[in-house]
């Protein structure tokens, strides 16, 4: 799997995430031929939800895969022709209690979209609990 992270987005039209597509759609060809998994993973949840519907309509050669973190309900599957993933947000590993809005919140994307990933918005912090981590990929594993 090869990351591509785009941490903040533009607003931008379909004409202008068509555009995107296409200056990206080498480098996913690249990925693929070497047999790995090209993922646009789309790190800030504030832009995504600004830039959602013409991301999820336009035509991509990769999974993408934004934060959902930002929203009140799971972002609308549209007309995405390619792969849609969703990064879980990093609160559900900063703490022992409080994580339950945002398991709810993965729970309700991944019924919704039917992703084929389930990543992170980032790296988990250092000082992550690790029982506490391994509790949450238990529950993100039932979902």
């Amino acid at each position: 799997m090869i990351l591509v992270v785009e941490k903040s987005l533009p607003s931008l039209s379909l004409a202008q995430c068509k555009e995107w597509a296409a200056m990206l759609a080498p480098a996913f060809n690249i990925v693929r031929f070497y047999e790995a998994l090209p993922v646009l993973l789309l790190t800030d949840s504030n832009s995504f939800r600004d830039a959602q519907q013409p991301l999820l309509e336009c035509e991509w050669n990769c999974v993408v895969c934004p934060d959902i973190s930002a929203s009140k309900s799971a972002p609308a599957h549209g007309s995405l022709r390619g792969s849609v993933g969703i990064a879980a947000p990093l609160d559900l590993f900063a703490g022992k209690s409080g994580y339950e809005p945002s398991l709810q919140l993965v729970r309700e994307a991944v019924t919704t979209l039917s992703p084929v990933l389930v990543s992170t918005a980032g790296d988990l912090p250092p000082d992550v609990d690790v029982r506490h981590a391994a509790e949450v990929f238990g529950q993100l594993r039932q979902v």
